[in-house]
């Protein structure tokens, strides 16, 4: 879907400069943004009114000031279709300011701009002829203004596409908006900036002080980085800190191709092991997933300085061996992989041995098994001097975010798992043993981080990150290496109010109803409830020592949850479902045993989904095991639980021992 820009300006001026910048601007960008641009856009037989309105539906707007077009806006002419314009663009100024360009086309400050926007000029293009004839009588643009319209095109170029990543999604209707929010809960660019908030996480990754996020299925990981580039509501905005967000699906990593990689070198692990081999892998990914981000911020007309020739000069080397016309292809995270495992294979089949001196044959190739060389052989020694410099130079760094671990390479896994069931003691053997490498993939990744973070490298010490690791990634890590504890994690765990402010924040933004500051959110709910679900009781009873307690229906659905925003969402699912389905909600409430049925069914489905399914990758027989539990006692003794573990096998990825008992309760 292209990116749009509005024109806005007077008709009583000239267009030649709009005509000029709406060729350069759909012509730099590769078509990827459209100008709409009243006189050329619109057919003489649509409305006019209904078509101006697109203001508000646009990515950004440049508007072009003149006397003519401050004199309209100061008389409030309403028949005059620039004065209608304007009214919506100051609309939009304070909602998305930064998706507007003010450019002054003639006269002066005080003759031409309007008060709203007078200390916001960015371009002054009012001083002589802009658009000349050339000899030969086409129209080409005066050398005096060259170097400034040159910079305007990608100016709109750039606020363009960056008000469109950071523009909230229009729903086409409540439905929409209800299944985006309650139904389909994964990330899917549709969350609005009215329903997020500010989580520790959020704190902990814009501050590295931790890069790595550990998440449980259903709490909000892949929704994080929405979250992280769109929340406003601080001192430092992301875009103002960082280049653009690319959040990398770790589906792309394909395990298959590192391993294969791996066994076909492992002759020569007496010089490189296979943990030092994946760090240097990790090392080469990481660096050019930097590359990739600098050189589509270079596409995308974010770097003016002397530093674009430089970055476009490397991006072009890019495309040429991707074979692409644009970074925004939409294979380039897999061929971004691949690409590293050839880099990869080829330093260390290759040229390694380059870097091999005879008085000390073995130590030199060490000394040069760095990320460092592997770029220099791909981009030449001077063009990558020449790279780090200019790198060195950004002020703002690069975000690496690595999301998807949820299901990457889950072949992987399920054959790994296949293996290490079979009776065949071969079989087995190659189970434990990719088993073995899947745990030291992860691990090596993390320790890669850990270093990268420590080093001198202009580029790695741009980069940050945002690395989001699912629970049983990390489990898995642990029991290979215990020290992975002292890295700093943050978990992206709920507290009651925290899943609270989720679903107010959402049902309010479903009903259009404005926050209520002098309010705290139970009572947001309780309003919330009373007027838009009246049929859903608000409280629950629950039997406790044989006497009926009644408890909010928000502490009930906790009760019957993970505390994950996910579970918590669904739940509200099925009662604004139940609400709509009741032919009178507001004179029949449900009755309370029909809601608590309601619910529970559901949570049989939660256990399955959100824990079960998030597990047996990694626990095998997890579902055998609690069945061994089935008809006893909620509380054991130590006796008991001993006599129930020590009947049931435990099958595992895991490294340690799991026929112990200790290792079975870890």
């Amino acid at each position: 879907m292209k990116s749009t820009c509005y024109f806005s300006y007077c008709w009583d001026n000239s267009t030649e400069i709009m005509e000029y910048l709406k060729k350069e601007v759909e012509k730099k960008s590769g078509g990827k943004v459209q100008v709409i641009f009243d006189k050329k856009s619109f057919m003489c037989s649509e409305d006019f009114i209904k078509r101006e309105k697109e203001i508000i539906s646009c990515d950004s707007v440049v508007v072009f000031f003149s006397p003519e077009y401050k004199k309209i806006i100061d008389k409030g002419d309403i028949t005059r279709g620039v004065y209608r314009e304007y009214q919506l663009i100051k609309s939009k100024l304070k909602k998305e300011e930064d998706s507007i360009l003010e450019v002054l086309i003639k006269g002066t400050l005080k003759t031409a701009v309007t008060e709203d926007f007078s200390s916001k000029i960015a371009v002054d293009l009012s001083k002589g002829n802009v658009i000349i004839k050339a000899k030969n009588g086409k129209k080409v643009v005066n050398t005096m203004y060259r170097t400034e319209m040159t910079n305007l095109v990608s100016t709109i170029i750039s606020k363009t596409f960056s008000a469109s990543r950071r523009k909230d999604y229009d729903f086409k209707s409540k439905e929409e908006m209800y299944e985006s929010l309650f139904c389909d809960t994964k990330s899917n660019g549709k969350l609005p900036k009215e329903c997020m908030f500010k989580t520790n996480a959020y704190t902990s990754i814009m501050s590295q002080r931790c890069t790595f996020i550990i998440g449980r299925k259903g709490s909000g990981k892949t929704t994080f980085f929405e979250i992280l580039e769109k929340y406003d509501e601080g001192e430092v905005k992301f875009a103002d800190k960082y280049k653009i967000l690319k959040p990398i699906s770790a589906d792309c990593i394909d395990i298959y191709q590192v391993y294969s990689v791996l066994e076909k070198y492992k002759d020569d692990r007496r010089l490189f092991s296979r943990s030092k081999m994946l760090q240097l892998f990790w090392n080469v990914y990481i660096y050019l997933c930097g590359i990739y981000i600098v050189c589509l911020e270079e596409e995308e007309c974010n770097i003016n300085d002397d530093r674009q020739p430089i970055f476009h000069q490397v991006g072009n080397k890019l495309k040429r061996i991707f074979n692409i016309n644009s970074f925004e292809e939409d294979n380039i995270q897999e061929t971004i992989f691949t690409q590293c495992v050839t880099f990869f294979e080829e330093f260390i089949s290759k040229y390694i041995i380059d870097y091999a001196t005879p008085e000390a044959f073995e130590a030199s190739m060490v000394a040069n098994f760095t990320v460092q060389n592997v770029f220099r052989k791909f981009l030449g020694k001077k063009l990558f001097s020449n790279f780090q410099l200019a790198i060195a130079r950004c002020k703002k760094r690069i975000m690496i975010a690595l999301d998807g671990f949820d299901t990457l390479s889950e072949d992987f896994r399920i054959e790994t798992n296949f293996l290490l069931q079979k009776e065949n003691e071969k079989d087995r053997i190659e189970g434990e043993k990719r088993a073995e490498f899947e745990r030291l993939f992860y691990r090596s990744m993390v320790r890669a981080v850990e270093i990268m973070k420590c080093s001198k490298d202009p580029l790695v010490q741009d980069i940050h990150f945002c690395i989001v690791l699912p629970k049983d990634r990390l489990d898995q890590i642990e029991t290979a290496d215990r020290d992975i504890s002292k890295v700093n994690f943050t978990d992206l765990s709920w507290d009651a109010i925290e899943l609270l402010e989720v679903v107010v924040l959402r049902l309010e933004y479903i009903f259009s109803i404005p926050h209520r500051s002098d309010m705290d959110l139970w009572e947001r709910l309780s309003v919330i409830m009373k007027k838009h679900l009246p049929a859903i009781p608000e409280e629950v009873g629950i039997e406790i020592n044989g006497a009926v307690i009644n408890i909010p229906l928000f502490e009930y659905l906790l009760r019957v949850s993970f505390w994950r925003p996910r579970d918590i969402l669904k739940y509200y699912a099925l009662l604004y479902n139940a609400n709509q389905n009741m032919a009178n909600p507001e004179a029949n409430k449900i009755d309370m045993q029909t809601i608590k049925l309601i619910i529970n069914n559901k949570a049989d489905d939660i256990i399955k989904t959100e824990f079960l399914y998030e597990y047996d990758k990694v626990f095998l027989n997890i579902s055998k095991v609690l069945l061994e539990f089935n008809g006893k006692n909620i509380i054991l003794t130590g006796k008991e639980l001993f006599d129930v573990l020590s009947k049931v096998s435990f099958i595992t990825t895991f490294a340690f021992d799991c026929e112990q008992i200790l290792n079975k309760i870890s």
